[in-house]
């Protein structure tokens, strides 16, 4: 955990909002969009580029079909702060390649901001038999990241979903994230 700008834990939050917003709109392929790039590039690898684009295009068919309406998507202020995937700027490796410059110096180097944003949504489950509907509260997690941005708080946000994920998977992607990173649990319970 590191100290974090509250203007970058701001903005991780309202974009992860932003993100819910367009989930309750049913604008799926917003959440493809904004996946993070290199998790996507993994997704794609595994899927293929055209089907995993499809499963975003088709999520709204597949939940009207199951009778699922997301009706709220609540962010939450973020409850794990990391900085990770540090990367030299280009212009400080030109200057290297060259040999105008033998190491890297204080700003030569950018981290990735790392924010675990904690959400809740409300599922409502309508019934085929004509009974009232159900409702789920789906307690869960989206991985925010960002390069550092030179004014806090101007992030251009990219997002894991944290439904599934295991943390040797976000570990395989950033090792500098603890050897004994514990995730947010996911949590499912009905409202009555």
């Amino acid at each position: 955990t590191v100290v974090t700008p509250a203007e970058t834990i701001a903005s991780s939050q309202l974009a992860v909002q932003e993100l819910g917003n367009n989930v309750i709109k049913q604008n799926y392929i917003y959440t493809h969009d904004k996946m993070y790039p290199r998790y996507k590039n993994r997704q794609v690898a595994v899927h293929g580029e055209k089907k995993f684009k499809q499963q975003f295009l088709d999520v709204a068919k597949t939940l009207n079909t199951m009778g699922v309406t997301i009706t709220s998507f609540k962010a939450d202020p973020p409850v794990g702060f990391f900085r990770v995937w540090p990367q030299i700027k280009p212009g400080a490796k030109l200057k290297i390649d060259r040999g105008e410059q033998k190491d890297l110096i204080a700003g030569d180097v950018v981290y990735n901001w790392l924010l675990m944003v904690p959400t809740t949504q409300e599922w409502t489950f309508t019934s085929n038999k004509g009974g009232p509907p159900r409702k789920l509260k789906r307690e869960g997690f989206q991985v925010a990241i960002a390069q550092e941005a030179a004014v806090p708080g101007e992030e251009e946000w990219t997002f894991i979903d944290g439904g599934t994920l295991k943390p040797q998977e976000l570990r395989a992607m950033f090792p500098s994230l603890p050897q004994q990173l514990v995730l947010p649990e996911r949590v499912d319970s009905e409202i009555k």
